[in-house]
């Protein structure tokens, strides 16, 4: 019972993700929903089980030893999101085409 529950929740919460970047891809009108949907099940669910059988391969012993490299990596990638100089650039508004920093307030 609890396995069909956790199954459902995935599945829900998966068409909940998926609805919403299609909807942002569909809303831009350059693309079809069919496109769409082929890109999320070939990224998602191809790709998904791809890395989950070579996953499955590797021995445990040698996921215990790359886990503190593997959990630092991890750390590094997500440290790397905050890193200034990220530009936004659109083409409507040229004032956005500067490094977010720029617009914190000064002290």
């Amino acid at each position: 019972m609890v396995l069909a529950g956790t199954i459902l929740a995935l599945i829900v919460g998966g068409a909940l993700v998926f609805s919403s970047a299609a909807l942002g891809l569909l809303a831009r009108g350059s693309t079809h929903i069919s496109s769409v949907v082929f890109n999320h099940f070939v990224l998602g669910i191809g790709l998904g089980l791809f890395i989950a059988a070579v996953a499955y391969i590797i021995d445990m012993r040698t996921w215990r030893a790359l886990a503190p490299y593997l959990f630092g990596a991890s750390l590094v990638a997500t440290a790397l999101v905050f890193i200034p100089g990220s530009r936004i650039r659109t083409r409507r508004r040229e004032a956005l085409d500067r490094p977010w920093l720029y617009d914190l307030p000064t002290i």
